[in-house]
């Protein structure tokens, strides 16, 4: 749920690395998470600096016997396909994905497929006036995209439209945004912890990203989603 979200993303703030538990069944494959859901976990996890990931997965009945076992391939498969995670992409010579295989008997073996991702902006499009909630280390507040400075392309980071109308899913931006109500935040080159946020509305994730500077301003205007009112009003 989403609260449980939430109080993941504070954890995360403290890790080095992210375990992710879901359950198993060969027949029915993963059965905790819904596909989307797992994705999620990891984006948000990217977004707070979590570069590393283990997914693990209960155990599965007898036949699980090792590295080598069918069974852990289909595992891994199945993981790479729904999170979009095939390679460890972010570092060329990082490990791939790999299955470690634990003993019924024990009570809590299982297996596990440790990743590196790098996940793309989920949701819509997003223009000027947006206004949805930030989560930035511990904090939860609605925030207004007040200007949309430059499109910028993600792997150069160089400019490729002034002033968009508009980005959409894949895109990456400049963006001026202003807190509803008073914010403390830091450049992420200062200080990492406090200068990485993910964007959410209506229970999901539609953008990650990182501060690169920080100015006053009194907070005002912009057209408020129905998740950022709830938000607001949480005291």
């Amino acid at each position: 749920g989403y609260g449980f979200i939430i109080d993941d993303l504070h954890d995360e703030l403290q890790a080095d690395v992210f375990a992710h538990y879901t359950g198993i069944d060969l027949q029915q494959g993963f059965r905790c998470l819904a596909k989307d859901e797992r994705v999620e976990y990891i984006l948000t996890t990217h977004s707070k600096g979590g570069y590393q990931a283990l997914c693990i997965t209960g155990e599965h009945g007898a036949a699980l016997k090792g590295l080598s076992d069918p069974h852990n391939a289909a595992i891994v498969r199945e993981m790479a396909a729904e999170t979009n995670a095939k390679r460890a992409s972010m570092h060329p010579g990082a490990q791939e994905l790999l299955a470690i295989a634990g003993v019924r008997s024990n009570g809590d073996g299982g297996a596990a497929s440790a990743v590196r991702v790098k996940m793309s902006l989920g949701g819509g499009r997003i223009g000027n006036g947006y206004a949805p909630v930030l989560d930035c280390h511990t904090a939860h507040i609605a925030c207004k995209f007040d200007t949309l400075l430059e499109k910028i392309d993600r792997r150069s980071g160089k400019s490729v439209e002034d002033l968009p109308k508009f980005i959409k899913s894949g895109d990456a931006a400049i963006v001026k945004m202003i807190p509803s109500k008073p914010m403390c935040v830091e450049s992420f080159a200062e200080y990492p912890h406090l200068g990485r946020f993910a964007v959410r509305d209506m229970r999901q994730t539609v953008a990650v990203g990182v501060i690169k500077a920080v100015e006053k301003t009194d907070g005002k205007g912009g057209k408020v989603t129905k998740a950022a009112v709830k938000a607001g009003g949480k005291k």
